[in-house]
């Protein structure tokens, strides 16, 4: 798999999260399945992606409407 492919899988699974079709531990499990199909997944990152921590790149996510100073 590749990148692109780890992103939308990421999407797919915050949303069966979001909604209660996954628990946690289905989540973990699924994050060492694909650390097993690419050497180079990085799960922290994707598990940081799916729980909203950080961007599909693992980035940090901006502040939405962030007050700005005039």
């Amino acid at each position: 798999m590749t990148k692109k492919h780890f992103i939308a899988l990421g999407i797919e699974v915050k949303g069966m999260l979001a909604a209660g079709m996954i628990s946690d531990n289905g989540v973990q499990r699924l994050a060492l399945f694909c650390r097993d199909t690419n050497p180079a997944f990085n799960r922290d990152r994707w598990l940081g992606f799916v729980y909203g921590t950080n961007g599909p790149s693992g980035g940090v996510i901006k502040k939405e409407n962030a007050v700005r100073c005039a």
